[in-house]
Order: C-alpha cells, then sequence, then structure tokens
C-alpha cells in the first residue's frame, strides 16, 4: 500500500495585488527596518518578498541624529535614528541597480521637510525606472510651519498628501507613452483651460479696482467676452471629444467647465459684495469732522 504524501503538487496562489501592482506574496520588508535591501542580501533571499520598501529618502544626504540614539527596554526599543539616508542621488545611482536585478516591486519610502522639497523628491523617484510605488513619511518636522509633525495637522496632511496626487498623476500621463509624451492627451483641453483662467484673472483684477474705487469696465467687458467664448468653445469640445469616444478627456472636460462655474458664480458674488459695499461707503458722504469748536 502506497503510503499517503503530504506534499500538495499544486502551489498555492500567494499574489496580490496592491494600488494596482502585483506581488508574489503579501510579505513586504517595512521601510526603514529593512535598509535599502543590499543589506540582507547575505542572510536572505531578496526575490522571496513581495516587494521591498525602502528607508526613507530625502532630497539631500541626512547624517541624522547624533549617536546614541537606540536604547532596548522591557516592552521592546525605542530608536531616534533622525531620518539618516543617502539622498535620492545616491539611492538611484548605488542602490537601486541592485533592487531592480531582484525582481521584485520596489516602493520608494521619502520625505520632505517642506512642500517644495516633498514634492521634489516624488518627482525624482517617480521618474526612476524600477520604483514600482512612493511612500509617503509625513511625521517628519515641517520646518516651514515651525516643526512641528505634518501628520499633527490634517490640513498639513491634506496639502501634502494632495500634492503627492498631483505629482503621481503627472507622472502617470508623461510615462504612460514612449518618450515621456502621455501628457500630450490633454493637449486638447489646454486652449479652453487658458481662456477660462483668463478670464478668472480679469475678474479678479475687476474686484480689486472696485476695492480700490477705480474704474474696472476696462477689465469687466473683455472678461465677460473671454469668459463666454471659453465656456461655448468647452461645450462645443465637450460635443467632439464625445462623439469621438474620448471619455477620460469628456470627464475631465466635464470637471473643467464645473469648477470654472463655481469660480466665477464665487467671483461674481464678490465683486457684487463690493460693489455694495462702496455704494453704501459713497451714499454716506465724506466724513466732517470740526476741529477747534467752541466749548460751552
Amino acid at each position: 500500500m502506497d503510503r499517503p504524501t503530504t506534499e500538495s503538487p499544486i502551489a498555492p496562489d500567494l499574489s496580490v495585488e496592491v494600488a494596482g501592482i502585483k506581488l508574489k506574496n503579501p510579505v513586504m520588508a517595512a521601510s526603514g527596518t529593512f535598509g535599502y535591501g543590499d543589506e540582507s542580501m547575505p542572510y536572505m533571499n531578496l526575490a522571496a518578498l513581495g516587494a521591498i520598501c525602502t528607508k526613507g529618502l530625502g532630497l539631500r544626504p541626512r547624517a541624522g541624529n547624533v549617536p546614541s540614539r537606540i536604547a532596548e527596554t522591557a516592552a521592546g526599543m525605542l530608536n531616534s535614528i533622525g531620518l539618516q539616508n543617502i539622498g535620492v542621488r545616491a539611492f538611484e545611482r548605488d542602490k537601486l541597480p541592485l533592487l531592480r536585478s531582484v525582481g521584485v516591486p520596489v516602493v520608494a519610502n521619502f520625505y520632505g521637510h517642506t512642500l517644495r522639497e516633498f514634492t521634489a523628491v516624488a518627482r525624482r523617484l517617480g521618474a526612476m525606472e524600477g520604483v514600482a510605488a512612493l511612500e509617503a513619511n509625513i511625521s517628519c518636522p515641517n520646518i516651514d510651519k515651525g516643526g512641528f509633525e505634518i501628520a499633527h495637522d490634517p490640513r498639513e496632511t491634506h496639502r501634502f498628501v494632495a500634492a503627492g496626487i498631483g505629482i503621481g498623476a503627472s507622472l502617470l500621463l508623461a510615462l504612460t507613452q514612449a518618450g515621456g509624451t502621455g501628457g500630450l492627451a490633454l493637449w486638447p483641453l489646454f486652449g479652453t483651460t487658458n481662456q477660462l483662467l483668463a478670464g478668472l484673472t480679469l475678474l479678479v483684477i475687476s474686484i480689486m479696482l472696485v476695492k480700490l474705487r477705480r474704474r474696472y469696465v476696462f477689465t469687466l467687458v473683455p472678461m465677460v467676452f473671454v469668459t463666454t467664448m471659453a465656456f461655448l468653445a468647452a461645450l462645443y469640445q465637450l460635443w467632439d471629444l464625445f462623439t469621438s469616444q474620448q471619455y477620460v478627456l469628456v470627464a475631465l472636460d466635464v470637471l473643467i467647465v464645473i469648477a470654472a462655474i463655481f469660480v466665477l458664480l464665487e467671483s461674481f458674488s464678490a465683486f457684487a459684495r463690493e460693489k455694495r459695499a462702496a455704494a453704501e461707503v459713497d451714499s454716506q458722504g465724506p466724513a466732517v469732522e470740526t476741529v477747534g469748536a467752541d466749548r460751552d
């Protein structure tokens, strides 16, 4: 009688998909605990991982805090490394080629002490061949806002995350076609959007002129003309994109028109308020002050 075997002839499928990235299994090396991956190569097969998350990367190299910065406790360990890293340039030159050769997705953890620095690092990493995703570290201090941690303020968190989304969307458009020409897909919307922005700019200038009690007709009339023509062009373009089955551009065009209508309504409301305020001040007449009047 044959002895039953405990080995399954079919290996289990542990693959998962995260944000559109296919991983062979859900095991990912956590950022900060795994360095840049190459340090662990003598001890394990990196190709067995689902993905590798790098140590946090900044725009420039950083030495981190002065030792001692690790302390063992009864419950585990405390550390204050201070975002020590080699910087994005050295990472691309010295670490990324080796990680690409492993054959697993690379998730680049990054940080920035200001919004400008944050977006600069995201752009640099997002354009690197072999980086599958970005992981934003918003627990670092924002030096533009007094040094407090970004994640402690929901509004700051929203600003940084929104900036990351914008960078991701632009990189997606730029890299979806050979030669970085994916962004040209938005070219049909450029002219209409540009004219709408011109009309909104003229409206804002008109509001400022009303507040300054200056003549505004020379900016208001061109604003009405430019905005009207831009809206008509947007509607015509919307139908043209729909009939040519460019549904992504149709959705973007609709969003642009809706946003422009909202901003125009708000701007006209502000214009009306300033006009009323100016009329009330003018109706009261100039203030009269009597100096040196006789007193009883």
